[in-house]
């Protein structure tokens, strides 16, 4: 049994095409860690898959560790909630959760993915990069979906909430006149001209936060800036891989 505590980071979709082409995922975060001489663990797993399939991966790949400290970017969040909630014999193995830019409750762009045929017939070949005609991912990270989802297991994300400590982080990048001031900036304006929904480029802001949590919002931050090497520090990495991970650490004790 692997015990310490260890920080275990869950990554979102299409983390080894980012890895790949932008940068390496958590690089400064791994590094933070690995200069306070202190565990990190990547879970392997297709961030692209259902919530069920992961989960099923995320219980075998916990099955030999213990003492964890969970960092979640995006989707990888909502994959270990749906792992927490449907296999609760992995709740005792855990000693905190970061979530950082999860979905809870939905992303518009996915609505607009799969508004009809033709759209999740783009999205087939695009968003997938032609590698898969299944949607099913898209399909579970709709708003309404969501909403749904959350509702249906509120009794569990609440026993979830009192029984491990969490804390979660939305951000939001603003607009700058005439900039292109985000890799990410079609879709923020798309949704926060569009839906109304202040928004890091592929996440409403309050669809990040779960009910009696602790929240914090990162300003002027786009859904890259946390994770991703490549990217404009908007966000230092290694300044707030140490607040949240210092902190975090410190609560435990």
């Amino acid at each position: 049994m692997i015990a310490s505590p260890q920080f275990v980071f869950f990554p979102g979709m299409f983390h080894p095409f980012i890895r790949t082409f932008l940068g390496y995922y958590f690089y400064d975060q791994f590094k933070f860690l690995d200069h306070q001489k202190l565990k990190s663990h990547l879970v392997s797993f297709n961030p692209e898959g259902t919530l069920r399939a992961n989960a099923l991966h995320i219980k075998h790949e916990l099955l030999d560790r213990s003492e964890i400290v969970a960092v979640c970017h995006s989707k990888g969040g909502l994959d270990l909630l749906h792992a927490l909630i449907i296999h609760p014999e992995l709740r005792p193995k855990f000693k905190s959760i970061i979530f950082v830019q999860c979905p809870f409750y939905g992303t518009p762009l996915a609505d607009l993915a799969t508004w009809n045929n033709f759209t999740k017939t783009l999205m087939q070949f695009f968003f997938f990069l032609g590698l898969s005609d299944d949607i099913s991912t898209l399909l579970e990270l709709r708003q309404d979906r969501r909403r749904n989802y959350m509702a249906t297991h509120k009794d569990d994300i609440a026993d979830l909430v009192r029984l491990i400590p969490m804390k979660c982080y939305a951000s939001v990048k603003h607009p700058r006149a005439g900039q292109f001031d985000s890799l990410l900036r079609i879709p923020r304006d798309v949704m926060l001209y569009g839906f109304k929904q202040p928004n890091d480029g592929m996440i409403p802001r309050d669809s990040a936060f779960i009910p009696d949590v602790e929240s914090i919002t990162l300003e002027d931050v786009d859904h890259l800036s946390c994770v991703i090497n490549f990217t404009t520090q908007s966000v230092n990495r290694a300044d707030f891989s140490s607040k949240v991970f210092t902190e975090h650490l410190a609560n435990l004790k």
